[in-house]
């Protein structure tokens, strides 16, 4: 059994940007095969994606988006490029987030706005 206590991924981490961190890294444990974890139950948005991934039904395009990057890590792949909408700011956040979790992009607290 393994369990994380989600949050210390993004320990000194901008509050603003935590809870992104959170859920994105959330997701790709979970595909890993994560048991469970230690989370936010006040998060609603991270409530919601835990439940997209559970059920596997995505009520927005942002929902879909966390579905791909769960079955991408589940088949021990990547999230591609094109599954992402980059027009739309909130799934480019979360591509940019997957960037700097996989180690592929440094991390600075300015990450999003570049």
């Amino acid at each position: 059994m393994t369990v994380v206590g989600l949050s210390n991924v993004s320990n000194q981490v901008p509050a603003v940007m935590r809870a992104l961190i959170n859920r994105t890294y959330m997701v790709m444990l979970l595909a890993a095969g994560l048991d469970a974890a230690i989370v936010d139950p006040l998060d609603e948005e991270q409530m919601m994606v835990l439940h997209a991934v559970e059920t596997h039904q995505a009520a927005t395009p942002v929902m879909a988006l966390y579905l791909k990057l769960y079955e991408a890590v589940k088949e021990a792949g990547e999230l591609e490029p094109e599954a992402v909408d980059m027009k739309d700011t909130a799934q480019l956040d979360i591509w940019k987030t997957v960037q700097v979790l996989l180690n592929k992009v440094i991390y600075t607290d300015s990450y999003l706005r570049i």
